[in-house]
């Protein structure tokens, strides 16, 4: 996708996914390590306004910061 988007673009864009091979925990730890709000974010796969709290996202998220 990166070599696609930098040929599409001319080179002005590049597609970096620092995060790929990290488990979501891992990557719930860096954001309470760097300070990350993530009370701020929102992760629901049906597409609510209001995150569902049935999803596998929604089940998840609340494993991860404790509100399951």
């Amino acid at each position: 996708m990166d070599d696609i988007l930098i040929n599409y673009t001319n080179g002005q864009m590049a597609l970096d996914i620092p995060f790929i091979d990290w488990s979501k925990k891992m990557v719930y730890k860096y954001c309470l390590d760097n300070k990350v709000p993530i009370q701020l974010t929102y992760s629901c796969e049906n597409g609510t306004d209001i995150p569902c709290g049935r999803c596998s996202s929604c089940l998840d998220r609340g494993d991860l910061i404790g509100t399951s």
